[in-house]
């Protein structure tokens, strides 16, 4: 098996959960029940994949890091690496109950999270020494010095033991606790600390808005800064588990911003990123970058903490840990049995803690987002009516929670209740200006009135604040509707296919959908062989769709009424059926 890189590391296999990966030649292996290693079948090129996630695993690979990898000086199309992934997931994630081994990262790439293992570090511990005989008189002699050395240390280890107890205990970390360091400029330019300075205070003040997080003030940041104290002290004095550390540095004629997110326990790296910014462009640029880094950081620490959860407290979980675990499940690409996986835990949650307005609004999101059809199916009556109950229960104990107030926005979104969305999502702008939510329901709101031009800026804004969101896919597709609303239809084309780019593993009948979708913005524009092609494809997926099966996002709204007639001529025109066989 060859990996097609030239930086592998010496260790010839891997161990993983029950398997073990043996780069010399032995494939993929599984230990069964009675401990007996098994070759798994599994094509070369998943191996290649394999291996290349394994070498790096816990990092972000990206997908063209990857087909470089795995098909050096070839042409191929990203779909055989979605296949290759997708054949290594039935092998990987048969007997896991924690999600699949590669995570998915919506437009960026994949990354292994399960715990690896070198298997050749380990090595060195299995051998065995012989010893050399000694004579009885020379073990006599040792045998007193060890009683005599036993006694000395058994007082040395009560005094101790009695300082210690003397001592103040060291404040335990909370979950989710962070500190953001101020950034290093190592530009050379004192004229650029400002923008050390900024970035690392707006990134506090952002990641602040992450629930249930505890996140340590810029001054005692500053602080402990100035001190030049390691990781694991500023975890102890600031009773921290996360810290964030960055750098800004001039390359030519553009700024360089690193960040990493570090373990206080453990001094591990658990996510690292970098930006470049031309210095003509950062007074635009700074808020992308911000968006960027509180987005992968929130996922990041979500990541990091539900899986320390299932490692400390397997049996025996808390609410908050319950909490974790499904917005692990959350965090990914919609399905239906992340979803209802997801909502198994919030449900388990509030019969620990009823009054946990996190449950609340969790489960609450998850039905809804169940009601808009993403993961394919619709919600009962009854789930609508819990759905709403939790809502107004998490706004009764909270009113001004963010959390709550997306939740309320979710749901009407998801009942489709799109005039009722004005209000409450223009709260939600203003109490939280950097939450996307708020400008992507707003945008939303203002597609029923018919206001498309404004509508398209407020989902550009959403898209900027948080564009590593997992259903980012979902705000490309209205982008593109509102496109077409506005009469702009090769731009409405392009974001479809945006939309179809970033969630390539959605079921059959909604990647369908988004590709008839396409051809009618495609007809419109007047690219009829283009639109025809992508019709074909939408039916090669799921036959079953006509132009009249297509309804408007809300009949008391008489702009998106006349659209739907704009929009169903598009597919016409696009070779899409007028109706059923």
């Amino acid at each position: 098996m060859d990996c097609h890189l030239d930086t592998l590391a010496t260790t010839a296999a891997f161990q993983f959960e029950r398997f073990r990966l043996d780069r010399r030649g032995g494939g993929l292996s599984r230990r069964d029940d009675g401990g007996v290693w098994r070759v798994v079948p599994l094509g070369s090129r998943a191996l290649d994949v394999l291996c290349v996630l394994i070498e790096r695993h816990g990092d972000l690979v990206s997908r063209d890091d990857l087909m470089r990898a795995v098909w050096p000086n070839v042409t191929v199309e990203e779909h055989n690496l979605v296949v290759q992934i997708s054949a290594l997931r039935r092998v990987l994630d048969g007997d896991r109950a924690e999600g699949s081994c590669i995570q998915t990262v919506p437009g960026r790439g994949y990354r292994f999270v399960a715990l690896v293992t070198p298997v050749g570090a380990a090595a060195g511990s299995d051998a065995t020494h012989t010893a050399r005989p000694r004579p009885w008189a020379s073990v006599r002699a040792r045998v007193a010095a060890w009683i005599a050395g036993g006694a000395l240390l058994a007082m040395a280890v009560a005094v101790i033991g009695w300082q210690f107890r003397a001592l103040p205990k060291a404040a335990v970390p909370p979950r989710l606790s962070i500190v953001v360091l101020p950034f290093d400029n190592l530009s050379g330019d004192g004229a650029e600390d400002y923008l050390a300075q900024a970035i690392a205070d707006d990134l506090t003040t952002d990641l602040s808005h992450l629930p249930q997080a505890t996140v340590i003030a810029h001054a005692s940041a500053l602080a402990v800064k100035q001190r030049n104290l390691d990781v694991h002290r500023i975890g102890q004095e600031l009773a921290v588990r996360y810290v964030v550390e960055g750098s800004v540095r001039r390359v030519g004629s553009a700024l360089r911003i690193n960040v990493q997110l570090v373990s206080t326990e453990t001094g591990s790296h658990l996510w690292a990123d970098r930006s470049d910014r031309a210095v003509s462009d950062l007074a635009a640029g700074q808020d992308d970058v911000l968006a960027r880094m509180r987005g992968a950081l929130g996922l990041s620490l979500i990541d990091a903490e539900a899986g320390r959860s299932r490692r400390e407290r397997p049996a025996n979980p808390d609410a908050f840990d319950l909490v974790l675990r499904a917005r692990w499940w959350t965090n990914q690409p919609p399905s239906r049995d992340r979803m209802q996986r997801a909502q198994v835990l919030y449900e388990q949650a509030l019969r620990l803690d009823p009054t946990s307005v996190p449950a609340m609004t969790g489960l609450a999101n998850v039905l809804s987002e169940q009601n808009m059809n993403w993961a394919g199916q619709w919600l009962s009556a009854e789930a609508e009516q819990l759905a709403a109950k939790l809502v107004a229960d998490a706004l009764t104990l909270a009113p001004s929670s963010e959390e709550a107030l997306v939740a309320h926005v979710r749901m009407l979104h998801g009942q489709t209740l799109f005039k009722e969305l004005l209000e409450p999502s223009q709260r939600l702008v203003a109490l939280y200006p950097n939450n996307p939510e708020g400008y992507h329901h707003l945008a939303r709101a203002m597609q029923f009135e018919g206001r498309f031009a404004d509508a398209v800026a407020l989902f550009d804004k959403a898209i900027r604040l948080d564009p590593l969101e997992p259903r980012v896919f979902q705000r490309f597709g209205f982008m593109a509707f509102s496109m077409m609303m506005a009469g702009r239809y090769d731009e409405s084309a392009a974001w479809f296919a945006r939309a179809l780019a970033a969630d390539p593993e959605a079921p059959p009948p909604l990647l369908a959908r988004r590709y008839r979708n396409m051809s009618a913005s495609l007809a419109l524009a007047g690219r009829l062989d283009e639109a025809r092609q992508a019709a074909h494809e939408a039916d090669r997926l799921w036959p079953c769709d006509t132009a009249r099966s297509t309804y408007p996002l809300d009949i008391r709204s008489p702009a998106l009424v006349a659209h739907e007639l704009v929009f169903q001529h598009g597919l016409r025109l696009a070779g899409v059926r007028d109706h059923a066989d």
